[in-house]
């Protein structure tokens, strides 16, 4: 039986290639310029950006960085004034506390006022009657003095008639 495959087969040539069309095919392929291929993604940069493109990427990195920093540490700032303003605030007092205080405070006030008017009212009252008293011994001392003198004058008048009659005596 004769071998199908090899009918089948096209021949090839020494060169490779079975037809001339291919052989043109691959010719013309190979002698295209390799300025029809697209340039490569870094081609298509300008050579500043291809030079200093990771050096400006590292700035802006170096950049970032330091601006996390400084947040950050004004975060931390914040937070620690705010943990030293409650501890001071802690120490406060309460304003319903403070408002109870206060009218407690006014409360005793008032009563003190109030009792202080009762005491100037009593201490008036005792002050007229003690002016009444002071008045009433004056006069009395007054008339015990006038009385006194009286008294007095009763007495010289008494030892002068006593007197007269033991001077008659001894002049008789």
């Amino acid at each position: 039986m004769p071998d199908t495959r090899q009918a089948h087969r096209p021949t090839l040539r020494s060169d490779g290639y079975d037809s001339p069309a291919t052989l043109e095919m691959e010719t013309l392929r190979q002698a295209a310029p390799a300025a029809a291929a697209p340039p490569k993604a870094e081609e298509r940069l300008p050579i500043f950006w291809r030079i200093f493109g990771s050096t400006v990427l590292s700035i802006a990195a170096l950049v970032a960085i330091t601006l996390y920093q400084q947040v950050n540490s004004s975060l931390n700032e914040i937070r620690n004034d705010l943990s030293r303003l409650s501890e001071s605030q802690s120490d406060a007092v309460k304003k319903d506390e403070f408002n109870s205080r206060i009218l407690a405070l006014v409360n005793n006030l008032n009563d003190l006022k109030a009792a202080n008017k009762v005491v100037g009212d009593c201490g008036e009252e005792r002050s007229a009657m003690l002016e009444r008293r002071l008045r009433a011994s004056d006069e009395e001392r007054k008339e015990l003095a006038r009385e006194l003198q009286r008294l007095r004058e009763r007495l010289a008048v008494v030892e002068g008639r006593q007197a007269t009659p033991s001077a008659e005596r001894s002049l008789k």
